[in-house]
């Protein structure tokens, strides 16, 4: 499925795409603001990568895609559940570092809970952020999430150990945050 925001297409990560997200998972910069260990990827590890996830329906990984500038990162969606209509989000990566800040990020997001919370009818949607990633936390409490605990000194980046935000989205949450925007056309 192709998810289409006011900026962005959200749509399946293709062969095509392979060495595009290689080239961002190997990334040094990428990777010091994510949480967990990013391994060097060779090009035959991306390629067993693409075929296990292809088989994977509990997530999600999608390009982001805009009009002008092409392919420009990878939005990730882990542990869908279906039962408690609870999803994890993967966070957001932007591949081209001038792209940054420039509301890519924000619609992404924006984009995949219309389709997790209308679509897939989803009550909440999780994420952490690395304590020091000023970026990514004003991102998501400008999207709604609110702060729900702290992992002190949880993940271990250059030489140090960090603390792990742990932010929620609730249904009603989103549905605040598009009415106080007016973010979609079709929002009263």
């Amino acid at each position: 499925m192709i998810l289409k925001g006011n900026i962005v297409t959200l749509r399946p990560i293709e062969e095509d795409d392979l060495e595009f997200v290689r080239e961002m998972f190997n990334n040094p910069d990428i990777e010091a603001m994510v949480v967990g260990w990013s391994w060097p990827v060779s090009r035959y590890q991306q390629r067993k990568w693409f075929e296990k996830i292809s088989d994977d329906f509990n997530s999600m990984r999608f390009i982001i895609e805009t009009t002008k500038d092409g392919v420009v990162g990878v939005q990730m969606l882990n542990k869908l559940d279906f039962k408690n209509r609870v999803a994890t989000t993967g966070g957001i990566k932007i591949g081209k570092k001038n792209l940054r800040e420039k509301g890519i990020g924000f619609d992404t997001g924006m984009t995949l809970f219309r389709y997790l919370f209308d679509e897939l009818q989803m009550n909440r949607v999780d994420s952490c952020v690395i304590g020091y990633n000023s970026a990514s936390i004003k991102l998501v409490e400008k999207q709604g999430y609110k702060l729900e605990g702290v992992r002190r000194r949880y993940v271990y980046k250059n030489g140090e150990y960090h603390d792990l935000l742990l932010y929620g989205l609730l249904r009603e949450d989103y549905y605040a945050t598009i009415k106080k925007l007016k973010y979609w056309k079709d929002t009263p």
